[in-house]
């Protein structure tokens, strides 16, 4: 997978910077945090406090898929529906 962020300035459409992040598909959630560290960074942003980030722990991409699904089957609202939801 390749994710490319770039900051840009809204107000002068200035290029503050951009980074590219080729990584497997599994990674998905620390790709995730590096976009939002290297976005916050040039703002000098604290988005949190490392010490709970360190114990916050990564999700498992098998139980955020589920998670998804769970969500779409809860919102076509029938008993089979919710049933597959819950499962």
């Amino acid at each position: 997978m390749r994710v490319t962020a770039q900051l840009i300035n809204t107000e002068d459409a200035f290029h503050l910077g951009s980074q590219r992040y080729d990584r497997d598909l599994n990674d998905i959630f620390t790709v995730q945090d590096d976009i939002a560290q290297a976005i916050a960074r040039p703002l000098q942003l604290a988005l949190c406090d490392r010490s709970a980030a360190r114990h916050r722990g990564i999700p498992s991409l098998p139980a955020y898929e589920a998670y998804l699904k769970g969500l779409h089957e809860v919102s076509l609202v029938t008993l089979d529906s919710l049933t597959r939801a819950r499962d």
